[in-house]
């Protein structure tokens, strides 16, 4: 019975042993932050096109319907699905009624049309009465491959966390082993800034900005991305 008690006792030492053994050896390691930013050129473009009555002389209005046809054929005649062009909003009281009472009511139209870029966009103003234009802008832009864009930071930053681990670990004659751990600290995705929030590319607010016409710079969207990342030093 004793020799069974000793034996156990033996084994239960060296067990402990091991185990105090494991945890001096424990894996050291090294923490880093990794940043990433990449810009995109963007290929959806949103603006936002007012159209407003106009007194064409003393006796001819432009009603709002001539304008809005005269939009909706110029956008067709561009190659620009229909289901691009949206009404955003309607202004003018009582628009929906008869306006020959008060020859001083103009109603107005805020569409809201959807394009990949801008290279015919003279083209489809061209197809309105200037008069009946009052305001042009740009109201948002975005990328058709933004979640891939978001992806491609992700990865950018770790590689960067990673150069930057390795760097430094090798300065003091170490070597970087595998990586331990991420943490995905945050992605954003930042909107070109305009002046006042809008681009006026054509209209009455573009006159009185002295706003070039639509050659402009729409600027690039910025993705970014920053991670932490544990690797082990061999």
């Amino acid at each position: 019975m004793k020799k069974v008690l000793l034996t156990l006792l033996v084994v239960g030492m060296a067990i402990t042993g091991f185990a105090q053994d494991m945890n001096d050896k424990k894996t050291k390691t090294i923490t880093v932050n990794g940043k990433s930013e990449i810009e995109i050129t963007p290929d959806i473009i949103y603006l936002n096109i007012t159209l407003q009555e106009y007194q064409k002389d003393k006796n001819n209005k432009v009603d709002i319907s001539t304008l809005e046809d005269q939009l909706t054929k110029a956008v067709q005649k561009a190659g620009i699905p229909a289901e691009n062009l949206t009404i955003s909003s309607v202004s003018g009281a009582q628009w929906w009624r008869k306006k020959k009472k008060d020859a001083d009511f103009y109603a107005s139209k805020e569409f809201r049309l959807k394009l990949s870029n801008l290279n015919k966009l003279n083209s489809i103003l061209d197809g309105v009465e200037d008069a009946g234009i009052t305001n042009v802008y740009i109201s948002e832009v975005s990328s058709s491959k933004i979640e891939d864009y978001r992806m491609e930071a992700k990865v950018k930053a770790l590689q960067a966390a990673k150069a930057k681990a390795k760097v430094m670990i090798e300065g003091i004659g170490e070597k970087l082993g595998a990586v331990q751990q991420v943490v995905d600290n945050n992605i954003n995705v930042f909107q070109p800034a305009y002046n006042n929030g809008n681009v006026m590319i054509r209209g009455l607010s573009s006159i009185n900005n002295t706003v070039a016409d639509t050659n402009i710079d729409y600027r690039t969207i910025k993705v970014t991305a920053d991670v932490s990342a544990v690797f082990a030093i061999q």
